[in-house]
């Protein structure tokens, strides 16, 4: 009997513990721990790929990075990293070294990123799921940023996209420069990718260390601009990289024609052009469809994806076209074909802008552009409503109204 009244008596404390008193004949209250969120920031490494390097994030505070990192890392064989950053939230600093890469312009696979001239990304303020690259060009950006805080931070990262002709340089991520790799990556993948492998041609032809070439674009950055010097020397290298492979056998890009591509607008000035139909059209005959050519004239190009597409940023209807208008454009070997299709009908006058980029040393006026075979589609809603092909057709001309930094 003595020894049931123990059992009793422990199994009455067991439930005090579980429930609580609830006193007064209430019921007791269970607390639930707080949930404790945490915070990452993840990305890809590239100067080149870098392949086992050692990544670290640090709290900035007050403009200046600590010490000690939160959490230290080390990069996959495709460059990726994570990192838990737990619950720290604000300017974040991530840094990585050693490691080894191929670099670009020389197929040197024993390179690796020393720890006396790490790369660097600054993030202005990582909360919750944060993307970041590593790369020269965020090296770059902090070089630049003076005081860490967040906008100088989002200045600095902004104006190094900026100079690049880049959309983004943190949360786009670069991707092996291989034909592989980019024929899967997007745009701004690609984009970032070469400009990657334009700077290590740099450091190829001058003879320079990773670090030495950013601090020569740094020193060549002037007001929101490259000065001539700088942009000669990343054209140049844009030249003598982007060759086929029997002339450059390190170029596994498989771009071999830049004409295309972001990097051959580094330090270029942007041109914006407007077509216009000039027509008398009969009672009642609006335009609904323009199909036409526009020819380039030498050191003129404009942004397009590997397919020849072009980027919808740089080609738009505008003036007197309907709403609901589709813009179709592909450019190739110096020509740009165009189809604009209008979800109204527009009027004779101006029907699209597009702007172009000017190589630093393309000669200035520009020639004319020149409009090729050109197709004008109406429609009369006055008697027996169609489609028709007008004829003769009405003539297209290319006016370049300004011309900007």
């Amino acid at each position: 009997m003595k020894k049931t009244w123990i059992h009793i008596i422990v199994a009455t404390a067991i439930l005090s513990t579980v429930w609580g008193c609830g006193g007064g004949g209430g019921g007791g209250t269970v607390s639930t721990p707080p949930v404790v969120v945490t915070n990452t920031v993840s990305g890809v490494a590239s100067k080149g790929i870098i392949s086992g390097g050692t990544v670290s994030a640090y709290r900035i505070v007050n403009g200046v990075r600590e010490s000690q990192p939160i959490i230290t890392g080390t990069t996959s064989s495709t460059g990726a990293y994570q990192l838990n950053i737990g619950t720290y939230t604000g300017p974040l600093m991530v840094e990585i070294t050693g490691g080894t890469y191929t670099d670009e312009a020389t197929g040197n696979t024993l390179a690796t990123i020393p720890s006396s001239a790490p790369l660097r990304v600054a993030i202005p303020n990582a909360t919750g799921t944060v993307s970041a690259a590593i790369t020269p060009l965020t090296e770059l950006a902090v070089k630049i940023s003076g005081t860490l805080d967040a906008s100088a931070i989002s200045a600095a990262n902004l104006k190094v996209a900026t100079l690049f002709k880049l959309t983004d340089i943190i949360t786009t991520q670069p991707v092996a420069p291989t034909s592989v790799a980019l024929a899967s990556a997007t745009t701004a993948q690609r984009d970032y990718t070469l400009a990657l492998a334009t700077i290590s041609q740099i450091g190829e032809t001058q003879i320079k260390s990773v670090d030495q070439v950013i601090t020569l674009l740094q020193a060549g950055i002037s007001g929101s601009a490259f000065n001539s010097a700088t942009i000669g020397a990343i054209q140049s290298a844009v030249v003598e990289y982007f060759k086929p492979v029997n002339l450059n056998p390190n170029n596994t890009t498989g771009v071999t024609d830049p004409a295309n591509t972001s990097v051959i607008t580094i330090g270029a000035t942007r041109v914006q052009v407007k077509l216009s139909t000039t027509v008398s059209l009969p009672a009642g005959t609006r335009i609904t469809g323009i199909e036409t050519t526009l020819n380039l004239p030498s050191g003129v190009s404009l942004k397009s994806g590997s397919d020849g597409i072009v980027d919808s940023t740089v080609l738009y209807s505008s003036g007197k076209s309907g709403s609901g208008d589709s813009v179709y454009g592909y450019y190739s070997g110096g020509v740009l074909r165009i189809n604009l299709i209008s979800g109204a009908t527009i009027d004779a006058g101006e029907f699209l802008t597009i702007l172009f980029d000017k190589a630093y040393n393309a000669p200035n006026p520009l020639s004319a552009f020149t409009v090729g075979t050109s197709t004008v589609i109406g429609f009369n809603d006055l008697s027996d409503p169609k489609t028709f092909t007008i004829s003769p057709t009405p003539s297209i001309t290319a006016s370049v109204l300004e011309i900007t930094q």
